[in-house]
Protein backbone atom coordinates (compact mmCIF):
# COMPACT_ATOMS: atom_id res chain seq x y z
CA UNK A 1 0.00 0.00 0.00
CA UNK A 2 1.06 3.60 -1.11
CA UNK A 3 1.70 6.06 1.65
CA UNK A 4 1.49 9.87 1.10
CA UNK A 5 4.01 12.56 2.32
CA UNK A 6 3.46 15.94 2.10
CA UNK A 7 6.78 17.91 2.62
CA UNK A 8 7.20 21.49 2.77
CA UNK A 9 10.35 22.29 0.20
CA UNK A 10 12.17 24.99 2.14
CA UNK A 11 13.54 24.66 5.11
CA UNK A 12 12.93 20.39 4.93
CA UNK A 13 14.62 19.32 1.33
CA UNK A 14 16.58 22.52 0.62
CA UNK A 15 18.14 24.91 2.60
CA UNK A 16 16.22 28.50 2.40
CA UNK A 17 19.37 30.45 2.32
CA UNK A 18 21.39 29.09 -0.68
CA UNK A 19 19.39 26.45 -2.32
CA UNK A 20 21.23 23.35 -1.56
CA UNK A 21 19.97 20.30 -0.72
CA UNK A 22 19.54 19.45 3.38
CA UNK A 23 21.10 15.97 2.93
CA UNK A 24 19.98 13.96 6.30
CA UNK A 25 16.33 14.62 4.66
CA UNK A 26 17.17 13.67 0.75
CA UNK A 27 18.92 10.61 1.97
CA UNK A 28 15.70 10.02 4.07
CA UNK A 29 13.51 10.38 1.45
CA UNK A 30 15.43 8.57 -1.20
CA UNK A 31 15.36 5.58 1.39
CA UNK A 32 11.31 5.80 1.81
CA UNK A 33 11.14 6.60 -2.32
CA UNK A 34 9.42 3.12 -3.70
CA UNK A 35 6.54 3.05 -1.92
CA UNK A 36 5.56 6.82 -1.13
CA UNK A 37 4.00 8.94 -2.95
CA UNK A 38 5.57 12.40 -2.61
CA UNK A 39 3.80 15.70 -2.76
CA UNK A 40 5.82 19.18 -1.74
CA UNK A 41 4.38 22.21 -0.85
CA UNK A 42 6.97 25.19 -1.97
CA UNK A 43 6.59 28.87 -2.46
CA UNK A 44 8.68 28.99 -5.93
CA UNK A 45 7.45 28.19 -9.17
CA UNK A 46 6.46 24.69 -9.62
CA UNK A 47 8.30 23.85 -12.60
CA UNK A 48 11.85 24.98 -10.45
CA UNK A 49 11.13 22.76 -8.08
CA UNK A 50 10.62 19.36 -10.39
CA UNK A 51 13.97 20.53 -11.94
CA UNK A 52 15.74 20.80 -8.75
CA UNK A 53 13.97 17.59 -7.32
CA UNK A 54 15.14 15.73 -10.68
CA UNK A 55 18.59 17.34 -10.71
CA UNK A 56 19.07 15.45 -7.28
CA UNK A 57 17.13 12.38 -7.85
CA UNK A 58 14.28 13.14 -5.76
CA UNK A 59 10.70 11.09 -6.30
CA UNK A 60 7.96 13.35 -6.54
CA UNK A 61 4.20 13.10 -7.62
CA UNK A 62 2.84 16.94 -7.03
CA UNK A 63 4.39 20.35 -6.31
CA UNK A 64 1.98 22.60 -4.93
CA UNK A 65 1.97 26.13 -4.55
CA UNK A 66 2.59 26.59 -0.33
CA UNK A 67 -1.04 27.73 1.12
CA UNK A 68 -1.22 29.99 4.05
CA UNK A 69 -3.83 28.12 5.61
CA UNK A 70 -2.26 24.66 5.40
CA UNK A 71 -5.46 22.77 6.90
CA UNK A 72 -7.44 24.37 3.94
CA UNK A 73 -4.62 22.95 1.88
CA UNK A 74 -4.52 19.39 3.39
CA UNK A 75 -7.91 19.25 3.13
CA UNK A 76 -7.92 19.93 -0.71
CA UNK A 77 -4.69 17.66 -1.21
CA UNK A 78 -7.87 14.54 0.42
CA UNK A 79 -11.02 15.94 -0.78
CA UNK A 80 -10.61 17.34 -4.14
CA UNK A 81 -7.29 15.13 -5.09
CA UNK A 82 -8.15 12.17 -3.52
CA UNK A 83 -5.02 11.44 -1.58
CA UNK A 84 -4.51 9.81 1.86
CA UNK A 85 -2.24 12.17 3.74
CA UNK A 86 -0.40 10.03 5.40
CA UNK A 87 2.20 12.63 6.94
CA UNK A 88 3.51 15.65 6.81
CA UNK A 89 6.79 17.02 7.01
CA UNK A 90 6.96 21.32 8.30
CA UNK A 91 9.45 23.04 9.58
CA UNK A 92 7.43 25.83 10.96
CA UNK A 93 5.76 25.07 14.60
CA UNK A 94 2.90 27.08 14.14
CA UNK A 95 1.79 25.02 10.83
CA UNK A 96 2.37 21.76 12.77
CA UNK A 97 0.07 23.10 15.35
CA UNK A 98 -2.51 23.58 13.64
CA UNK A 99 -2.38 20.61 11.13
CA UNK A 100 -1.88 18.40 14.57
CA UNK A 101 -5.30 20.01 15.58
CA UNK A 102 -6.86 19.29 12.35
CA UNK A 103 -6.00 15.57 12.88
CA UNK A 104 -3.07 15.47 10.64
CA UNK A 105 0.19 13.50 11.66
CA UNK A 106 3.12 15.77 11.15
CA UNK A 107 6.63 15.34 11.15
CA UNK A 108 8.08 18.76 12.85
CA UNK A 109 11.60 19.22 11.57
CA UNK A 110 13.80 21.40 13.34
CA UNK A 111 17.75 21.52 12.06
CA UNK A 112 19.74 23.72 13.94
CA UNK A 113 21.19 25.32 10.33
CA UNK A 114 18.74 25.59 8.23
CA UNK A 115 15.85 26.35 9.47
CA UNK A 116 14.59 30.35 10.20
CA UNK A 117 15.01 31.26 13.63
CA UNK A 118 11.08 32.24 13.90
CA UNK A 119 10.99 28.12 13.37
CA UNK A 120 12.90 26.86 16.01
CA UNK A 121 11.41 25.46 18.88
CA UNK A 122 12.66 27.42 21.28
CA UNK A 123 12.39 31.01 19.65
CA UNK A 124 11.01 33.77 22.36
CA UNK A 125 8.24 36.11 20.84
CA UNK A 126 8.32 39.74 21.95
CA UNK A 127 5.03 40.97 22.80
CA UNK A 128 4.60 44.79 22.22
CA UNK A 129 3.30 46.22 25.75
CA UNK A 130 0.18 48.12 25.38
CA UNK A 131 1.47 51.48 26.56
CA UNK A 132 4.00 51.62 23.30
CA UNK A 133 1.01 50.59 20.93
CA UNK A 134 -0.54 54.16 22.81
CA UNK A 135 1.73 56.12 22.51
CA UNK A 136 2.42 55.10 18.71
CA UNK A 137 -0.68 55.64 17.87
CA UNK A 138 -0.78 59.08 19.13
CA UNK A 139 2.16 60.05 17.85
CA UNK A 140 0.71 58.83 14.46
CA UNK A 141 -2.41 60.56 14.87
CA UNK A 142 -0.30 64.16 15.71
CA UNK A 143 1.91 63.78 12.84
CA UNK A 144 -1.30 63.63 10.35
CA UNK A 145 -3.31 66.45 12.06
CA UNK A 146 -0.05 68.55 11.55
CA UNK A 147 0.76 67.44 7.98
CA UNK A 148 -0.66 70.15 5.90
CA UNK A 149 0.31 69.03 3.15
CA UNK A 150 -3.07 68.10 1.20
CA UNK A 151 -4.65 71.56 2.51
CA UNK A 152 -5.41 73.81 -0.32
CA UNK A 153 -4.35 77.00 -0.15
Amino acid sequence: MKRTFVITFSGVVRKIFDEQPIVQMVDMLRTLGGDTTFIYLADDPADKIEEWLDLHGLPHVLVLGKDKNCVQQMHRITHEWGYHVDFVIEPDPARVVSLVNAGFPVLGYFHPYYAKNSWRPDHQFSITPWDEIKDSIAKQQSMRANDHRSDEE
